[in-house]
């Protein structure tokens, strides 16, 4: 039965990666294109196309370097969400350029699929504390696992204080025990007490 659980739960995690790679060698491979001052296959550069739709011709170099660090972010498992929301941000701009310029279908159809696919991205690697995509350094599985449980028990004091009165509160029995999921979706078991 747990089994069965856990393949139920690594599909969709195994899917929304697969979404992120598709995502990110996409961009690898047409990002450096906003970088090149000559056209490709007939079409006129970037630089030529961004003049028209009325800015810089450098912010197509800013917009292909967004694009692969975003990629970049994509491919990193603990920034995947980072690099989403810069791309939904990115395609964003796009499909607004696109509609306000009035670009024809053929030039303005990558824009709103990669915007569909990186808001998807986005909200199935939406993290459940904010801060975690931008902490640095290796998580620690312990306070992760109490932190992402969407449990508060590591955290709930030992004393309680109403008016002044301070009394200790009295620990739980030690066989209760939440079953909780890690950061790589394992079920473990933590003590109510301790939080680990």
């Amino acid at each position: 039965m747990q089994t069965q659980m856990k393949q139920a739960r690594i599909f969709p995690r195994r899917l929304s990666t697969g979404l992120c790679w598709f995502i990110a060698v996409e961009f690898f491979f047409f990002a450096p294109f906003k970088f090149s001052p000559v056209g490709v296959l007939g079409y006129p550069s970037y630089f030529v196309k961004f003049v028209n739709w009325g800015y810089p011709a450098w912010f197509s170099v800013v917009v292909g370097a967004c694009e692969l660090v975003a990629a970049v972010l994509l491919t990193l498992p603990r920034r995947r969400f980072l690099g989403a929301v810069m791309l939904v941000a990115l395609m964003t701009g796009a499909v607004t350029t696109h509609i306000v310029d009035h670009n024809t279908l053929a030039d303005s159809i990558a824009a709103p699929i990669e915007l569909v696919l990186a808001g998807i991205a986005a909200l199935t690697h939406w993290p459940a504390d904010w801060r975690e995509p931008l902490a640095f350094g290796p998580s620690s599985a312990s306070s992760d696992a109490a932190t992402h449980s969407g449990s508060s028990v590591g955290h709930i004091s030992s004393s309680s204080s109403v008016k002044g009165v301070t009394r200790a509160i009295p620990p739980m029995s030690s066989g209760d025990q939440l079953e909780v999921e890690d950061r790589v979706g394992n079920l473990v078991k933590q003590d109510r007490n301790r939080g680990q």
